[in-house]
């Protein structure tokens, strides 16, 4: 009797053996989709911090040159008119310089200190008021003192978002 039993619980053993196979077979399937699924997530949640992440810095860097910009222009038409009688009135633009000298390309940062080496060198110049100020104004650099650093920042922003 007790041999019987034991071929009875060998044949059980067996047979769940058997079952726990197909059964596993299924349980790697789920697993493996799951790992997919998982996976998958990840690669995408990935990719989306780094689009949110370049979106981020593309925002920073247009808000800086904008502002660059700005405070340039105010900086261009002050040395048409007047010497520079407080060398703290370009802390401004040295400060904006040293932002994008953090964040920007070399291209962009060699254009802002172009731009800042063009004011220091108006200001030094005799002023340009009237009629005098527009005959004089020929014989100098003429065109936008901002221009090429506009176009170095619309060309990297432009490589930033081609990143997206």
């Amino acid at each position: 009797m007790e041999l019987q039993s034991r071929s009875i619980a060998l044949r059980t053993d067996r047979d769940d053996g058997c079952h726990d196979r197909q059964r596993n077979g299924r349980c790697d399937g789920i697993a493996r989709r799951g790992c997919a699924t998982a996976a998958t997530a990840w690669v995408s949640q990935t990719a989306l911090g780094k689009r949110e992440l370049i979106g981020a810095e593309i925002s920073y860097r247009e808000a800086l040159y904008g502002d660059f910009i700005r405070e340039c222009s105010k900086q261009v038409i002050a040395s048409l008119e007047r010497t520079l009688d407080k060398p703290e009135t370009l802390l401004p633009v040295y400060e904006l310089i040293n932002r994008i000298r953090v964040s920007a390309s070399d291209a962009v940062l060699a254009e802002a200190e172009h731009v800042l080496q063009r004011i220091m060198e108006q200001y030094f110049e005799p002023n340009l008021s009237g009629r005098r100020g527009a005959r004089a104004s020929r014989g100098r650099r003429t065109g936008d003192p901002l221009k090429s650093f506009g176009e170095a920042c619309r060309a990297e922003l432009k490589s930033m978002r081609g990143a997206v």
